[in-house]
């Protein structure tokens, strides 16, 4: 393109108070756009600050427009529909207007085609940061797509961890663990607290608890169960799993036995050798069960038993066994041990 006097941002600074003039304005961004090959008015929303400085016009926005692109380009073009955030930078201060941002949101949703509000469940970072919305989402919300849509739709019964993502310290709020555990209770078919006897970690994971029990709960249904009902009696092995390891302690196994022998009636020693796997396994013991056969337990007794010899006769016999070798006491020992407490919870 030809250089003349007509275009002084050329040449160096500008006279005084020539930006003043809005033809003057136009003129340069008329050159500007020829520069960049913009042919049409969208092509303005790739330009960047550095397009201006590089091309003399530094000065133009910044004591024209506060180095805002968006006005500048408005300026030149009052003509066309401009949309702020598809600009590379939107103006300063913009997000922290609560129209703006409901602006972008209400646009958004029609650019989505979310007829429901339950559309946005499917709604992602991604999502913002494809639909020139990422500034919005990390300015105003602090990276969360649930807190941006509650403000778009603050009476709607928002249930967050039905989006991709919770919101940061969401399940801090106790109040908000017991929203998640009541819902699920429902959508479960769950009424009384025996009934979440049922659930298991695949549950939370088919409904959107999967962080929250990893998180809070140590992958634990049985402690989310107790969240909700704290003052319920719950029976740990009554739960399709009970917690990790827990057949490792002594004194669970123990309690487990206690139980065990009350429910039976064993109240005389003899009654114990009546013990059979269908005894456990009708009784929530398949995994004590499982644990007493599982292949530690038994090295563990032959261990034992290459010191202290004795025949199996029956499975409480092998209980006993077992129990004196994790444990560390003689065999007759333990066998009183057991038996009298069951005994005497029964």
């Amino acid at each position: 393109m030809k250089q003349t006097n007509s275009q002084p941002w050329l040449y160096g600074r500008v006279p005084n108070g020539y930006w003043d003039l809005r033809e003057n304005r136009v003129g340069y961004m008329r050159w500007l756009g020829s520069t960049l090959g913009y042919t049409q008015p969208a092509d303005w929303y790739r330009v960047g600050k550095k397009d201006f400085q590089k091309h003399y016009g530094g000065g133009l926005l910044n004591s024209q427009f506060r180095d805002s692109i968006a006005d500048a380009v408005r300026d030149f073009r009052p003509d066309f529909e401009w949309v702020p955030w598809m600009f590379v930078r939107t103006p300063r201060g913009y997000w922290d207007v609560l129209e703006n941002r409901r602006e972008y949101l209400r646009w958004l949703e029609k650019r989505l085609q979310i007829t429901t509000p339950e559309g946005w469940y499917a709604v992602t970072k991604n999502t913002f940061a494809e639909h020139h919305g990422r500034g919005l989402l990390r300015i105003a919300y602090g990276d969360s797509v649930s807190t941006a849509v509650l403000e778009l739709h603050p009476h709607y019964p928002w249930k967050q961890w039905l989006f991709a993502e919770s919101p940061q310290k969401f399940w801090r709020n106790k109040e908000n663990r017991l929203r998640y555990l009541r819902w699920l209770g429902q959508r479960l078919g769950y009424h009384t607290a025996e009934d979440w006897y049922a659930v298991t970690q695949a549950r939370f994971s088919e409904n959107k608890g999967r962080g929250l029990l990893a998180t809070y709960f140590n992958d634990s249904p049985q402690e989310a169960v107790r969240e909700l009902f704290p003052e319920a009696e719950l029976v740990p092995w009554h739960f399709t799993s009970v917690k990790q390891r827990y057949w490792q302690s002594a004194e669970n196994r123990r309690d487990y036995l206690r139980w065990l022998g009350a429910r039976l009636g064993c109240s005389q020693e003899c009654d114990w050798y009546r013990l059979t796997p269908e005894s456990f396994r009708r009784n929530s013991g398949a995994g004590l069960l499982a644990f007493y056969r599982s292949r530690q337990a038994y090295d563990d007794r032959v261990a034992r038993q290459r010191e202290e010899p004795v025949k199996s006769s029956s499975l409480w016999h092998e209980i006993c066994e077992v129990e004196a070798a994790l444990t560390g006491c003689l065999q007759t020992e333990v066998y009183k041990m057991l038996s009298d407490q069951a005994a005497g919870a029964a």
